[in-house]
């Protein structure tokens, strides 16, 4: 990418022009501040201040990770005190950042895709917003597929495996000759298998006639695999 997702967001909140003189006054306190000109605190009063305080702290120490790779967004901060402050401000618009000392600056952070959205939101950058939602949604979207098919996979496997040691008793019980001494039901189970070694239980159990339950049909096998003498 030519432009960083960070700096697409950055540029976004440089045009946010229109706002009331105090919130002016928020975002140029933070702009110096979190710049390092100025060590002069500033405790904005209304929402609204605090929104353009975070948005200039943003514009001058701040980054975020591409969504589509992971979700990081920070802050550094100047000096303890910007961070405590920053950090109740954040909190205060319902978020929860937390802090980490990086060679030896304050960093503040969020890692939760959620809260990144808000926050982009309340900073004024409705586009980087939208922009970022949209990843997130597609993460999560392959993250849920990726899961299933892990989970179908993960179920084949141990289908395929347990009609392998189902037909290897069967055969078993057919080699020594007791096969044909076992009952019509464990017969009509253990020919369906034979006939559909990939099939799962309860697929078998509706192949067999009259069709059987899946519980059935595991206890059915469970006799051949103990008659057989396989684990």
């Amino acid at each position: 990418m030519a432009d960083s997702f960070a700096q697409k967001v950055r540029e976004e909140l440089l045009h946010v022009t229109r706002m009331a003189p105090h919130c002016r006054k928020a975002q140029q306190s933070a702009r110096r501040l979190f710049s390092r000109e100025s060590n002069e605190r500033f405790e904005p009063k209304k929402d609204c201040c605090i929104r353009a305080f975070i948005r200039g702290a943003f514009i001058e120490a701040g980054t975020i990770s591409d969504p589509a790779r992971s979700y990081h967004f920070e802050i550094t901060c100047p000096d303890e005190y910007a961070a405590v402050d920053l950090l109740a401000m954040l909190e205060k618009c319902g978020l929860e950042p937390k802090e980490m000392l990086r060679k030896n600056n304050i960093v503040v952070y969020i890692k939760e895709g959620r809260q990144i959205k808000d926050l982009l939101t309340l900073m004024g950058a409705p586009i980087s917003m939208m922009a970022f939602e949209n990843e997130r949604i597609l993460r999560e979207v392959r993250g849920g597929v990726n899961r299933r098919v892990n989970c179908e996979t993960g179920n084949i496997g141990k289908t395929v495996a347990a009609g392998v040691k189902q037909i290897r008793a069967i055969r078993s019980l057919q080699e020594n000759g007791t096969f044909d001494g076992l009952s019509d039901a464990l017969q009509d189970v253990a020919y369906a298998r034979l006939e559909n070694p990939e099939a799962s239980m309860e697929e078998i159990g509706q192949l067999v006639i009259p069709p059987v339950s899946k519980s059935c049909v595991n206890h059915r096998m469970r006799k051949i695999l103990e008659l057989a003498g396989v684990r």
